[in-house]
């Protein structure tokens, strides 16, 4: 007997930058088409030093992802393709992570995540697969960019199969990931909960842990790892490094945050 093909429902939660306005995150969803799909795109603030806002770099991109969808297109790549390609001939430059996850026809995802954004895959109280955060250099993420600086090639891609229904996938800006751990998020997603809710006390809460200055988090414990790893001492075998400043790397990282939450059914 054949495996009855699962749905995805999506919820989608968005709490800006206190002091960046409406934000800087691009995002979508879709159902009404042959190949579901989300996309999360996280414009890049320093833009911002040049006096453009890279939100419209962002948006341009996500509108060629999601028409590239609505066209039938379902390869992760293609479809960053057709964004960037779309963004490059808007006008309007910047630069942005970009998170992509796509339904096939069978019980499977494909998804590409290209920069420090992300894809994470749960089940009951399982974290089953995570995508790889790409970075040239520390909190310094790829990126597609008007500049021409990573391309949709170098998004790292995976094909979640044999899912299950009652499975969950997020994609989120760094924003939720550099703010809660896995354990952290696990404890919101309730069965008996729509998407949406659950989207929404994801970014609540990330936005939250964000501001407490007392808080020791992923971020946090990220910054003090490279401090470690980048010492030029850190490879000498004789090298014992001082006790670690973690008063000073203490505290939520403040930032836009969008979580999309896919339930399969």
């Amino acid at each position: 007997m054949a495996e009855p093909i699962l749905r995805i429902e999506w919820g989608v939660s968005n709490v800006p930058h206190p002091q960046k306005g409406d934000g800087e995150d691009t995002w979508f969803t879709i159902n009404d088409a042959t190949s579901p799909a989300a996309g999360v795109f996280d414009g890049v603030g320093s833009w911002a030093d040049h006096n453009i806002n890279p939100i419209y770099w962002s948006m341009a991109l996500a509108d060629g992802c999601s028409n590239a969808i609505m066209d039938g297109q379902t390869g992760p790549i293609s479809i960053l393709t057709a964004g960037y390609k779309n963004a490059l001939n808007s006008g309007h430059d910047g630069s942005c992570t970009a998170c992509l996850a796509i339904k096939t026809t069978t019980n499977s995802i494909a998804v590409a995540n290209l920069g420090d954004s992300g894809i994470a895959l749960y089940r009951g109280d399982n974290l089953q697969w995570q995508s790889k955060e790409q970075e040239y250099l520390f909190n310094y993420p790829y990126q597609l960019s008007s500049d021409k600086d990573a391309t949709p090639a170098d998004a790292d891609r995976h094909l979640l199969k044999n899912l299950k229904s009652g499975d969950i996938i997020i994609l989120a800006t760094d924003g939720l990931w550099d703010n809660l751990y896995h354990k952290e998020i696990m404890k919101y997603l309730d069965d008996d909960l729509d998407v949406e809710d659950i989207a929404t006390n994801l970014a609540v809460s990330a936005f939250h842990a964000s501001n407490d200055e007392k808080r020791w988090g992923p971020f946090s414990q990220a910054s003090v790892e490279n401090l470690y790893s980048s010492s030029p001492y850190a490879k000498e075998e004789d090298f014992t490094p001082p006790p670690a400043p973690l008063v000073e790397y203490m505290g939520g990282k403040p930032d836009d945050i969008t979580v999309i939450v896919g339930r399969l059914v």
